[in-house]
């Protein structure tokens, strides 16, 4: 081999070499960069800068700000960034008058909280409590007092222990009561109290206690009805009750002495 052959052989391979080394230091210069890039941001994401400051509720009625916040389990100061919206959206949807809920992260330290509470269905005397049931035959939760006086009394109920979540109207009966609720809604009525001690026939008391035979379906039909006659029968000397039950053939009974 001649020297000038060997010469640009060596010539070759010092190129080479030079290239790899620019090559290797162009990626441990990334990799260095990426790696400062990634602590920077891990540090900025656990900077106060998404610290919490603020919980903003929305929709709450019977709900207190206290309560849904203790139901979060999260604290002014807490990240942000780290928290799961979906777990925390889980947990307020096991408190029993939660319906639905959305949470939302406002940037860059406000969580938004909007839901929407369970209907209250009616209420049943318990005690000295009455008990809020919503549309879901769930109790809801309780009240010294009767908060809304256009929601009737459910009276006839077997005397149980209950608590706030328990389910206490069984599916065939909570479909009876909410169709005659929707048609009372509909046509303005106003009831002070419905019996479902019988099933095959409930008894509704009207504010001016008048008492219905109401049946056991037809409710929707025999609200109408009953909105059509009332104010057209004395009850104020005759004792007896509006029977309902046949919706094609109201009656009134008189009660003998």
């Amino acid at each position: 081999m001649s020297k000038f052959s060997q010469r640009q052989t060596n010539w070759t391979s010092n190129n080479r070499k030079a290239s790899l080394g620019k090559k290797l230091r162009k990626i441990l210069l990334f990799v260095f960069l990426l790696f400062v890039l990634l602590w920077a941001g891990l540090v900025f994401i656990r900077s106060d800068f998404f610290s919490l400051k603020q919980i903003e509720i929305i929709g709450n009625e019977r709900l207190s700000e206290e309560e849904i916040i203790d139901s979060l389990q999260v604290h002014l100061g807490d990240n942000v960034l780290q928290m799961n919206m979906s777990l925390l959206e889980e947990r307020l949807l096991l408190i029993p008058r939660v319906e639905s809920v959305k949470i939302e992260r406002r940037w860059p330290q406000i969580l938004q909280v909007e839901l929407a509470e369970r209907e209250v269905l009616a209420l049943i005397p318990f005690q000295e409590y009455f008990l809020e049931v919503g549309t879901n035959g769930q109790i809801l939760g309780s009240a010294p007092q009767a908060l809304d006086p256009a929601l009737p009394l459910l009276t006839g109920l077997a005397p149980v222990t209950v608590a706030v979540g328990e389910y206490i109207l069984h599916t065939q009966l909570l479909d009876k009561v909410k169709e005659i609720c929707s048609g009372l809604e509909e046509e303005k009525l106003m009831v002070s109290e419905i019996n479902v001690a019988n099933e095959n026939n409930i008894i509704l008391i009207t504010l001016d206690g008048l008492t219905v035979w109401f049946g056991e379906k037809d409710f929707a039909k025999k609200t109408r009805i009953l909105a059509q006659i009332m104010g057209q029968l004395d009850i104020r000397q005759k004792e007896g009750y509006l029977d309902l039950r046949v919706a094609t053939a109201p009656a009134f009974h008189i009660t003998e002495n």
